[in-house]
C-alpha cells in the first residue's frame, strides 16, 4: 500500500490558431501562418516603367522575411505604382511584417490597403487574421464578414471567422461556418481539423475522430491531425490508437516535443517504464527547460524502481523531480512526486514535509492531503493521518483511494467497524482495489468473520501477488 499516484495524461493544451492554422490540440507552439494569402504580382509584370520597379514587384511577391519587405518598401517609395498595384504592394509587406511578429506594423499595411482598394478581399481577410491574433475578435469578424460579403464561396474567409467565433467561445457559430467552408470543399483538411478540435473540445470524440481521420486520409503527414487524433484517442482511452498517432508524428517529425512527452506519458501509463524513459529522454534533449518532461521522466523511474525494486531508480526520480522543482519552485506535482519517491526509499518524514509543501501550493489538492494521510499512518501519527483524511475527504468523495486510506488508518487505530465501512466504500467505487480488498480481509479476520476475510485476501493477492509483503512491513501477518 503505496501512496496514490495520480497519472494524469497531460494532453489537452490547447491553444489558439493563427489565422486559420489547425490548432494543436496538446502544445503550447504557434502553428505557421499557412493561410495568410499573398496576391500573386508575376503574371502582372509586363508594361512597368523600369526594370527597377518590376524587380522590387517581383521579390515583394516571391521572396521571403526583410529582403520581401525591402523589396515591398522600394516599391511603395518609388511612386511608380498606383491603386490595386500600390495595395498589392502593401498587402505583401504587411504579410511579411505579422510572419514577423510585428502586428501592428502589418496592420497598418493592410489598413493602406483597404483605403486604396476598399473591396480586397485579401487584405480583409489578411487584417481579420491580425485582429483575431491581437484578441480583438468582433473586428476580426466584421472583416471577415466583409470579404464574404464580396465573395460568399472565400472558404479561408469562412474558416477564418470560423476560427474567430471558436476563441469568441461560439462554437455552434463555429461549426456552421466550418461546415459551409466543407460544403464548398471537401478537402479542406485544416476545416476538417478545426471542426474536430471543436467538437473534441464540446466532447463528441466520436465526431472529432471522423473529422481528424479524413484530414489525414486527405494528407498522410498532417501533423497537426495526427495530433488532435491521438489526443482524442486519449481522451476516449484508446491508448494503443493514441500511441500509434504520436507515433507517427515523431517518424515524420522526430523534434516533435509535445508527441515525445506524450508518448511518455502513455507509455507510464501502460507500465511499460522503459519506453516512457527512452520518449521523455528525447523530450528533455529537445527542451531541457520542460519542466512536465523532468516530472513525467520522474514518474516513470518511479515506477520502474516499484516494479524491479530498484532502489537507483528512486534517485534518478529524485533528481527529475529535483531539477524540475529548480525551474519551477511553485510545481505542485514536482513536490507530490518527490514526496512519492522519498516515501518508496522510506524516507517518511521528508515524504510528509514534500505533502506538506504541495499543500501549501494548493489546499484544495485532495491526493496531497490523502498521500500524507496514508505516510502519517503508516508512522503511527495517527491523529494527524485521520484529519489529513478527513480533509481530503472534505475536498474529494468520490476516490476510492481516499476511503482506502482512511480505512488503513483506522485499522492501524484497530476501530474495525470504521476500518470495514471505509474500505466498503473504497470497493464499491473501484471494486478491484487490492489494497482495500486486503485490509477488509484483514479486520474481517479481527472482527470474527475468517471465512470473509480469507475470501478477501484470497482476491487481493490475485490482483498483486506481493500484497502480503508489503502490508507485512505495516506491521500486519
Amino acid at each position: 500500500m503505496q501512496p496514490k499516484r495520480a497519472i494524469v495524461l497531460k494532453t489537452t493544451r490547447a491553444v489558439g490558431s493563427i489565422g486559420s492554422c489547425p490548432r494543436w490540440a496538446i502544445a503550447r507552439l504557434l502553428c505557421p501562418i499557412s493561410y495568410f494569402c499573398i496576391v500573386a504580382l508575376a503574371a502582372v509584370i509586363v508594361g512597368f516603367p523600369t526594370r527597377a520597379a518590376a524587380d522590387d514587384w517581383q521579390t515583394c511577391a516571391d521572396g521571403e522575411g526583410d529582403i520581401a519587405i525591402a523589396a515591398c518598401t522600394r516599391g511603395i517609395e518609388s511612386k511608380k505604382f498606383k491603386g490595386e498595384d500600390l495595395a498589392a504592394l502593401y498587402l505583401n509587406r504587411g504579410y511579411e511584417e505579422n510572419n514577423k511578429g510585428n502586428a501592428d506594423d502589418a496592420l497598418r499595411d493592410y489598413n493602406e490597403a483597404l483605403r486604396l482598394y476598399p473591396d480586397y478581399t485579401l487584405a480583409l481577410n489578411n487584417r481579420g487574421i491580425v485582429y483575431k491574433a491581437k484578441g480583438d475578435f468582433d473586428h476580426a469578424i466584421q472583416d471577415y464578414n466583409a470579404a464574404l460579403r464580396l465573395h460568399p464561396k472565400y472558404t479561408r474567409a469562412l474558416s477564418n471567422r470560423g476560427n474567430a467565433y471558436s476563441d469568441k467561445g461560439d462554437y455552434d457559430r463555429a461549426i456552421q461556418d466550418y461546415n459551409e467552408a466543407l460544403r464548398l470543399d471537401p478537402k479542406y483538411t485544416s476545416a476538417l481539423n478545426n471542426r474536430g478540435y471543436l467538437y473534441q473540445t464540446k466532447g463528441d470524440y466520436d465526431h472529432a475522430i471522423q473529422d481528424y481521420s479524413e484530414a489525414i486520409r486527405l494528407d498522410p503527414k498532417y501533423i497537426l491531425a495526427l495530433n488532435n487524433r491521438a489526443s482524442a484517442y486519449t481522451a476516449v482511452r484508446n491508448y494503443n490508437h493514441a500511441i500509434q498517432d504520436y507515433s507517427e508524428v515523431v517518424r515524420l517529425s522526430p523534434s516533435d516535443f509535445f508527441a515525445l512527452n506524450n508518448l511518455c506519458l502513455l507509455y507510464q501509463n501502460q507500465n511499460d517504464y522503459d519506453r516512457a524513459i527512452t520518449n521523455c529522454n528525447r523530450a528533455i534533449e529537445i527542451d531541457p527547460a520542460s519542466v512536465d518532461a523532468f516530472i513525467n521522466r520522474g514518474a516513470s523511474h518511479l515506477g520502474r524502481a516499484d516494479r524491479d525494486h530498484d532502489t537507483g531508480e528512486y534517485d534518478r526520480a529524485i533528481q527529475d523531480y529535483d531539477a524540475a522543482i529548480a525551474l519551477d519552485p511553485k510545481n505542485v506535482d514536482a513536490f507530490m512526486g518527490r514526496g512519492d519517491a522519498l516515501d518508496a526509499k522510506g524516507d517518511e518524514e521528508r515524504a510528509i514535509s514534500e505533502y506538506g509543501k504541495a499543500i501549501d501550493l494548493n489546499p484544495k489538492l485532495a491526493l496531497a492531503w490523502n498521500n500524507r494521510c496514508y505516510v502519517r499512518a503508516k508512522i503511527d501519527q495517527i491523529a494527524l493521518a485521520l484529519a489529513d483524511c478527513n480533509e481530503a475527504l472534505n475536498l474529494d468523495k468520490d476516490t476510492a483511494e481516499i476511503f482506502d486510506s482512511r480505512g488503513f488508518t483506522y485499522l492501524k487505530m484497530g476501530d474495525l467497524n470504521k476500518a470495514l465501512a471505509d474500505f466498503n466504500q473504497a470497493l464499491r467505487l473501484e471494486p478491484k482495489l487490492a489494497n482495500s480488498l486486503y485490509g477488509r480481509g484483514i479486520a474481517k479476520r479481527k472482527n470474527g468473520d475468517s471465512a470473509g476475510g480469507d475470501m478477501d485476501i484470497a482476491a487481493a493477492r490475485a490482483i498483486r501477488s506481493d500484497i502480503d509483503d508489503e502490508f507485512r512491513r505495516y506491521g500486519f501477518k
